[in-house]
């Protein structure tokens, strides 16, 4: 299937990090998400490297 070569440790601790976080949403949930910020943490991450 294209694509599943691409999938390795990396992007399972990934995944692994948001699903231990029960935090599954870009926004709100402040409270419960313990200042972390997956989602805007990848934003600025793509900005700086001008990947969009």
């Amino acid at each position: 299937m294209p694509g599943t070569e691409l999938f390795g440790a990396e992007e399972r601790k990934e995944i692994e990090d948001v699903l231990s976080t029960g935090i599954m949403f870009r926004f709100n949930h402040d409270a419960q998400r313990n200042n972390i910020w997956k989602a805007k943490d990848f934003e600025a991450e793509a900005k700086k490297d001008n990947w969009c």
